[in-house]
Order: structure tokens, then C-alpha cells, then sequence
């Protein structure tokens, strides 16, 4: 009867019957076990709680391991497998908040930036090969000559950051002209040894920026990487970052934060100084040069300027706008029936680079109506430091052959003052040679001085070349220049240079 009333429940409940049933009778069995081997299964909880352990320090490992590698990864440099400059600026204010705090406190600590030029010029396949063994040896000199604190390296090994510190000199902060004394002599003795190892030109620069708090590290790295390229452009082994360098660079910024904007208002003027000729003392041409009158920074010549606009380009459409008003003044001119002349324009060595520049200059003479001969292009010997190469070469004689077609001179200005010119009378097809004038501003009686510049007018006349001497400022220099057959100059003696309007005026009165 009782299976009877058992198989007359549903078939759902029943199954949970059973499987209880068996659940029940697995629970007992494994209970018994237990029971039974008390040891064995505590013992095997331990090694699986053992493994579990085991495989968690494993993986552990392999993240920290993995970390590790990352960090290293970021902290060293990839070509010589020194520390890099994240390095330094992530773990100095440590070193600078702890063992250096009083020294830093005291502004004796200092950042250090040596640029390494012969690695710079270097091709990338021999590059490694010098880092290895040209490195370590600049590294240990500074090191033990300077006794810095840390050292880093950084972009691929071509510089080295350094935090240094300066011996204790009474309450007050120490100078910084010994530490830079002690920084030239420093680097003096390793391009000498570098150069002697190497057997070729090792050239280094340095950047020193006076740290006072962990805080200002970056900007103190900044800072020395300003005063290094305030070394490259002044020309000397070591600068410092000081009040003076901080306000040129302020000047600097205004005058970038203000360029485009004076573009815009017409702030930027166009000069004119007359040439003439040395016989008759008759105006021949003029150059056009640009004054800047600022709303805010007053009257700039162009050496606080120019520089900068070659750096960052805007140089480009400041020519443009100088060759322009040349342009509109010369039409007006000559559509008021008043003498013109030749007038020389400057043009960056940007322009030859940039697309379109052909077209741009074919448009400015249909737009003003130029006579072949009234524009003249002045370019100097920087302008063509791009075509060592051959493709290059072939580009800049088109420019120049498309350029005479459009009805433009092309003039070279500073004969004489670099090591290239002969080189580019023999390749471009130039139709001004403007001698620079320091060719006539050493003394009277030096004879070689006077071969040497009778050599350069027969020379660029037998090119079939106009030959003009610039920067002539006294009597006694625009006789030499007769003496040796030079026919044109510019210079203070006949004239400044002027406003249009004045120049006007004056070529009314010279022409």
C-alpha cells in the first residue's frame, strides 16, 4: 500500500523525494569520511589552501615584476639606459624636500642643462655607438668636477639634466658667477678631451637655472633650457637664467601674443634707405625695411623682432606685407607720371619652402602692374643654406628662373660675410651683389682688406652683376670704394633710412 500511495504523488514531488534521498545519503557517506579520516582531509586543506596561496604571491610577482618593467621603461632612456627626465622631475622633489631641504632653502641647489652638439649632428646609425662610450665619460667629469647631486638624460642622450649644489657662502644665497666659471672651465676640459678621443669637433652648451623649492622643479628645467638657447644664439659655452633673461623672454611673448593683431591695425611701417650712385651722388634705388610703431611696446627696429618672426614663421606674411606697400607705392607713383626706381625687398628663406609662393608673386605683379626691374628681391646666404642637396638646388634655380620671368631682380645681400658665396654666384643666377660692409669698416691702410674687396666688384661685374656696397658711414670709406671700382652704395653718409612719405620727398629732391 505504501508504494501504492507513493506512486499516486505527482512526478515532481517524488523526484525531490529522491534526489533528497541521495543528497542525504552523499552527506552521510562524506560525513563518515570525515569521521573516519580526520587527518587526511585537514591535511588536504592545507595544501589546497597552500596552492591558493601559492598562486596568488604568484601572480603578485608577475604584476609587481610587470610594474617594474614599466617603470623602468619610463624612467629610462631608450638609447643610453640612463635615467630620463620624467625620472627627474617625478623623483627630485623628493631628494629636495629630504636630504637637500636647508641647501634648497637657502638657494644653493641648482639645475643644470648640458647640451651635447656633436651628438646632435650625428646620424642615427652611428649614433648609439658614440652614446655608449662618449656618455658615461661626460657623465662621470661632470659628476666628479661639479659633484652633482643627479644626473639625467634626456631626447635620445643628446643633453643631460643635472641638480647640483652650491658650497655654503655665509647667510647669503652664493653668486652664480663662479658657478658658471666653474661650469665653463668644466666643459672646456671635456670638449678638449672629447675632441681628442674622438678625433673630431665635440661642442657642448650650457643652461643654469638656481632652484629654491621642490615645487619649481619643472619650471626650473624650463628655465634651463631657456638659458641654453639664450647660449646658442649669443654664441657663448654657458648662460643663466636671470632677471634679465626673464624679461627678455616676457618681451619675447608680448611681442608674439601681439604681431598678428598689429599685422591687422598697420603698426608695422615701411622704411625706405636710399642708394646712390658713388660718382654723381644721384638716388638709384632704395631698400625697404620694417619699423614696428607698437601701441604697447613703442618703436622697434627690426633686430627686436625679426629674429623671432624667422623662428616662428609669421615672417611670411610681414614680407608680404612690406613687398605690398612697395608694390602700391611704386604703381602709385608711377601712375602720378613721378620718378621710380629699383627698390629692394628682403624675402625669408620660408618663402622658398612654401607652396604656392610662385603664384603669390605672379599675383602681386598682375595686381600692382610691375615693370620688369622696379622690385628687387634681397635675399642673403642663410636663405640658401637648404640647397646642399641636389633636388633642393634644382628647386631654388627654378624659383629664381620663374622669379626673373615674372619680371623680379633677385639680389644677394652680405657679400662676403659667410663661406658660401662663391658657391652660389657659380649655381643661382643673381643679378645684385650687395658687399657686406664689413669689408670696409677695418682700417684705412689695410691693404689685403682693399684686394679682397677690388677682387669682389671686378668679380661680380664681370658676372655681368650690379655691384653696391652697404653700410658706408664716411667720406673716407666711399673713396676707397671708387678706388676699387665699386659704382653704388647705401649708408648713413648719403642717407638713413626713412618713412615713405620723407623718402618720397627726398627721391622728389635726388632722383
Amino acid at each position: 500500500m505504501l508504494n501504492h500511495d507513493l506512486n499516486s504523488l505527482p512526478s515532481n514531488f517524488r523526484g525531490t523525494m529522491d534526489t533528497r534521498g541521495i543528497f542525504q545519503g552523499k552527506m552521510q557517506t562524506f560525513s563518515a569520511f570525515v569521521y573516519n579520516y580526520p587527518m587526511q582531509v585537514f591535511t588536504g586543506l592545507m595544501a589546497l589552501l597552500l596552492a591558493l596561496c601559492l598562486f596568488f604571491f604568484y601572480i603578485l610577482h608577475i604584476r609587481r615584476r610587470h610594474v617594474a618593467e614599466i617603470q623602468k621603461a619610463a624612467y629610462t632612456d631608450y638609447w643610453s639606459e640612463l635615467p630620463n627626465w620624467r625620472w627627474f622631475v617625478d623623483e627630485i622633489p623628493e631628494l629636495l624636500k629630504g636630504q637637500l631641504a636647508k641647501s634648497a632653502a637657502a638657494g644653493r641647489c641648482y639645475v643644470l642643462r648640458v647640451d651635447i652638439e656633436s651628438i646632435n649632428q650625428l646620424s642615427t646609425s652611428t649614433r648609439k655607438a658614440i652614446i655608449d662610450e662618449q656618455l658615461p665619460r661626460i657623465l662621470k667629469v661632470l659628476q666628479t668636477r661639479l659633484k652633482l647631486r643627479a644626473t639625467a638624460v634626456s631626447g635620445m642622450a643628446k643633453m643631460i639634466m643635472a641638480l647640483g649644489e652650491m658650497p655654503v657662502s655665509g647667510n647669503e644665497q652664493p653668486p652664480m658667477d663662479s658657478l658658471v666659471e666653474q661650469v665653463s672651465i668644466t666643459l672646456r676640459g671635456i670638449i678638449r678631451q672629447e675632441t681628442a678621443i674622438e678625433l673630431q669637433a665635440v661642442n657642448l652648451k650650457g643652461g643654469i637655472c638656481r632652484l629654491e623649492k621642490a615645487e619649481e622643479l619643472e619650471t626650473a628645467v624650463h628655465r634651463a633650457e631657456l638659458a641654453i638657447s639664450e647660449a646658442y644664439e649669443a654664441g657663448r659655452l654657458v648662460c643663466v637664467y636671470d632677471e634679465k633673461l626673464e624679461k627678455q623672454l616676457a618681451r619675447r611673448q608680448l611681442i608674439e601674443a601681439e604681431m598678428e593683431q598689429a599685422l591687422q591695425q598697420r603698426e608695422f611701417e615701411v622704411w625706405f634707405q636710399p642708394k646712390y650712385d658713388l660718382n654723381t651722388h644721384r638716388t638709384t634705388g632704395a631698400e625697404a625695411l620694417v619699423r614696428w610703431k607698437s601701441s604697447k611696446m613703442g618703436f622697434m627696429p627690426p633686430g627686436e623682432f625679426i629674429n623671432i618672426f624667422e623662428e616662428n614663421g609669421f615672417i611670411i606674411p610681414l614680407d608680404n606685407f612690406v613687398l605690398e606697400e612697395t608694390c602700391a607705392m611704386q604703381e602709385r607713383r608711377r601712375n602720378e607720371g613721378k620718378k621710380t626706381v629699383p627698390i629692394s625687398v628682403n624675402q625669408s628663406r620660408m618663402h622658398f619652402l612654401q607652396d604656392g609662393y610662385m603664384l603669390y608673386m605672379k599675383k602681386v605683379r598682375d595686381t600692382y602692374n610691375l615693370r620688369p626691374g622696379l622690385v628687387e628681391l634681397e635675399l642673403t646666404e642663410t636663405a640658401f643654406s637648404f640647397i646642399d642637396h641636389p633636388d633642393r638646388r634644382d628647386r631654388a634655380i627654378r624659383i629664381i628662373s620663374t622669379l626673373h620671368r615674372l619680371g623680379f631682380q633677385l639680389s644677394m645681400d652680405d657679400f662676403g660675410s659667410g663661406y658660401s658665396s662663391l658657391e652660389l654666384l657659380n649655381i643661382l643666377p643673381l643679378d645684385v651683389m650687395k658687399i657686406d660692409r664689413t669689408l670696409i669698416t677695418g682700417p684705412e691702410s689695410n691693404e689685403r682688406m682693399r684686394q679682397i674687396l677690388t677682387a669682389s666688384v671686378e668679380l661680380g661685374q664681370r658676372l655681368g652683376m650690379t655691384v653696391l656696397c652697404e653700410g658706408i658711414e664716411n667720406e673716407t670709406q666711399e673713396e676707397i670704394l671708387k678706388k676699387c671700382g665699386c659704382q653704388y652704395g647705401q649708408g648713413y653718409l648719403y642717407s638713413k633710412p626713412m618713412p615713405m612719405a620723407e623718402f618720397e620727398k627726398f627721391l622728389d629732391e635726388h632722383g
